[in-house]
């Protein structure tokens, strides 16, 4: 009797013990997922700390400061010298935004004879990063003259392993961009 006494004591502790490093095992796991996600929203904020700076580091065009009439107004006095000027700007952003530039293009003008204000729509086709398309649309939405986004179409640019950077694992975009800006007319 005694033995199965004793037994019965030991299976007992056993299973106390078991329980007691499950308990363990558990915390310990919810402990690991905690610190995860910890480090995870720290990557985020890390991220956004970084896209930030490069931001403020994004030096104004140098009429970012005219303001009033000319100032929201593509430049040109007709619609074909606006349009190259937009176009010439899109390019220069997407560029400067270490983009590549597959096509440009300007849409003929609407029939719009007796408006003072002309609207003029360029479409372009280009390869970039994540960081370079944040950088374009910021730069689009803050400087003057107003150039409003229509309509843009972003997917992952398709990898080519014959380029150069083949080790790069820098993501590119397709992005597809069509834009919009007004130019002030001689009047009706």
């Amino acid at each position: 009797m005694k033995q199965i006494g004793t037994l019965g004591r030991a299976g007992g502790a056993v299973g106390v013990l078991l329980v007691i490093v499950a308990a363990l095992a558990s915390a310990l796991w919810f402990s690991k997922e905690s610190v995860d996600a910890a480090r995870l929203e720290l990557e985020a904020k890390s991220t956004s700390l970084e896209a930030l700076k490069k931001r403020m580091a994004i030096p104004p065009r140098k009429d970012s400061d005219k303001v009033g009439e000319a100032g929201e107004f593509l430049e040109g006095a007709n619609y074909a010298l606006a349009a190259n000027g937009m176009q010439r700007r899109i390019v220069e952003l997407i560029e400067s935004s270490g983009g590549k530039l597959v096509s440009v293009g300007v849409d003929p003008p609407d029939d719009t004879r007796n408006a003072t204000m002309r609207r003029v729509v360029v479409q372009a086709n280009a390869e970039l990063t994540n960081d370079g398309l944040q950088q374009v649309l910021y730069r689009l939405e803050s400087e003057h003259p107003f150039i409003l986004v229509e309509s843009l179409n972003v997917r992952n640019a398709p990898k080519k392993d014959d380029e150069a950077g083949a080790h790069d694992h820098t993501i590119r975009l397709a992005v597809d961009l069509r834009a919009y800006g007004y130019f002030r007319g001689s009047g009706p």
